[in-house]
């Protein structure tokens, strides 16, 4: 019991380090990248913004609360118990985070870009005196004045003859890329499967923040993902292989995080989505049934499973 005990508690303790430092860092490396966005060839670079270190924070807030499951489960598994207390513990702090802290979070989060609504990083002008590549064309700027007028040349990179075209007084317009130097988005630019990650992962992330301002009830519906993400705790002890266990949880975060997001995104499980809504909506009365219900359904899954494996544990082995 006593050993139970301490393992609960330095759970607690493992959680509260996992917030600390992630946000910490997740909010330092999301300052960094978004400040290596505006920087352009040859001019001078910045690493620290106090503002945006803040907007930082609350960006990597939810995705670190998120994401602190499935590390205090490796835990879970690097120190097994006999006992139940531990992972009672983690359930308390994992459905404690989704139901408190992250609402907490996004309140925190709405009030402080009232208050900075100017977080928002400036758009340099592009500098002169560099080729860039932009699509099939190589282009090079001879002068780049205040207002983002160019002057200089083209290079038709695809073409047979590769023809030199001459432009002057020119405006150059901002794309939707993210970096504002193409030259630095080549060196510095996320890889695409990465970029994608990120794409979907902050989509998700802002529907839980509309979610959450639509009123509790809406934001419980959405924490269902919480919830099933808390139920593969279940799987921590379905091979004596903790390595087996550890990949097998990796599939089911992968899973549930799949399913939510492809079932809130247009994609190829739209069809079925909306064929399910239209049959569960006539009994289960909010938003997204098919998802919910799909939430709800793996988390059953995840502790029956888990709960009938430490069963049969217990029974064969006692309390090793």
């Amino acid at each position: 019991m006593k050993t139970s005990l301490s393992n609960a508690l330095k759970l607690l303790v493992s959680y509260i380090v996992i917030m600390l430092v992630g946000t910490f860092l997740g909010a330092v490396l999301y300052t960094i990248y978004s400040l290596c966005t505006t920087i352009v060839a040859g001019e001078l670079i910045s690493f620290f913004d106090p503002a945006l270190f803040m907007k930082g924070i609350f960006v990597c807030a939810p995705v670190i609360m998120a994401a602190s499951g499935m590390l205090m489960i490796f835990y879970l598994i690097r120190h097994s118990s006999g006992s139940w207390l531990p992972i009672l513990f983690y359930i308390i702090i994992y459905l404690s985070t989704w139901i408190f802290l992250m609402p907490l979070s996004f309140s925190v989060e709405h009030v402080f870009l009232e208050r900075h609504k100017a977080v928002t990083l400036a758009t340099p002008n592009v500098s002169s005196g560099y080729f860039r590549r932009s699509g099939p064309y190589i282009s090079y700027f001879s002068k780049v004045d205040d207002t983002n007028y160019v002057s200089g040349l083209c290079i038709d990179a695809n073409g047979a003859s590769k023809e030199v075209y001459t432009f002057s007084d020119m405006i150059l317009v901002q794309g939707d890329e993210i970096f504002v130097d193409s030259l630095v988005q080549e060196n510095m630019g996320m890889p695409g499967f990465v970029a994608d990650m990120f794409i979907y992962g902050s989509g998700l992330l802002q529907i839980g923040r509309v979610e959450h301002r639509h009123g509790f009830f809406h934001w419980l519906c959405f924490a269902t993902m919480g919830l099933a993400i808390a139920a593969i705790a279940g799987l921590r002890h379905v091979s004596k292989w903790r390595l087996v266990n550890v990949v097998l949880m990796f599939y089911s975060m992968f899973l549930i995080l799949f399913l939510n997001i492809y079932s809130y995104f247009e994609s190829f499980l739209t069809p079925l989505v909306v064929y399910m809504n239209g049959i569960l909506e006539k009994v289960i009365r909010v938003e997204n049934p098919f998802l919910l219900t799909s939430n709800l359904l793996l988390a059953f899954i995840f502790a029956l499973t888990g709960l009938l494996i430490d069963i049969n544990r217990k029974r064969n082995y006692g309390a090793a």
